[in-house]
């Protein structure tokens, strides 16, 4: 969960049918974006800056997932995936230059193996 002020809150995970993120405008939660994959983390430097990162499949194979919201719509960005797959558990941003992402570098939540660490950086143009 990522809260911005009293009434500008998000919130990310797994819905019934895959991603799902639902915002809180001070009211009411609503969806905000819904789709295949799942999201493990949220985070927020302003109201039009917030990232939610996951994964693309609960099973394996699955690959880092991210998505950017510039604080009209949700966009999805391309990360680095590894080889032999892997995902994000969460993410910390403190400007619309820096984001950091931590995860795991292996197939899936679904698959008993090995694991490697795995930190990506968003720089304003890219993860690396």
């Amino acid at each position: 969960m990522a809260a911005i002020s009293a009434d500008d809150a998000w919130a990310a995970g797994l819905g019934a049918n895959g991603s799902l993120i639902v915002h809180w405008n001070g009211r009411a939660w609503s969806q905000s974006l819904a789709g295949s994959g799942y999201f493990n983390g949220i985070a927020a430097s302003s109201a039009r800056d917030v990232w939610a990162v996951g994964g693309t499949n609960w099973f394996s194979p699955t690959q880092p997932l991210a998505e950017h919201w510039n604080g009209k719509a949700w966009a999805h960005v391309a990360t680095p995936s590894p080889a032999g797959g892997g995902l994000f558990d969460g993410v910390a941003v403190t400007s619309p230059t820096n984001a950091w992402a931590v995860g795991d570098a292996g197939p899936g939540p679904g698959v008993p193996s090995a694991t490697n660490p795995l930190v990506e950086h968003w720089n304003g143009t890219s993860w690396s």
